[in-house]
């Protein structure tokens, strides 16, 4: 399924159908300051695969390849600014847990 961001979601086949993979899924990086915590877009775009059952809606675990190295992270939803519960499309946010893959992470 296509989506209006330029991502697109791959499902699983059957009657419950899961999100497996997002193709050309647009990479956010995470900026906190000392009181807010935001998301800017880094201009990268990745293959994500979800790696596990998501626990919220809002929140899908994933894995992403940057420089070869796959680094940790998760999938979010983007919202249309209608509000009419169509998604936009999927954004990923790494979330590097070793040296390695911040410096991955690093390089966009």
């Amino acid at each position: 399924m296509q989506h209006a961001n330029g991502s697109e979601s791959i499902l699983s086949p059957g009657p419950w159908m899961q999100l497996l993979r997002v193709r050309s899924c647009p990479v956010f990086r995470r900026v906190e300051s000392a009181f807010t915590v935001e998301f800017h877009p880094t201009g990268a775009v990745r293959s994500v695969e979800v790696t596990a059952e998501p626990d919220t809606f809002f929140s899908i675990p994933g894995r992403a390849s940057f420089a070869g190295v796959k680094v940790p992270g998760f999938l979010t939803v983007r919202s249309g600014e209608d509000y009419t519960g169509r998604p936009e499309g999927y954004e990923f946010i790494p979330t590097p847990r070793t040296d390695r893959q911040r410096e991955a992470v690093a390089s966009l």
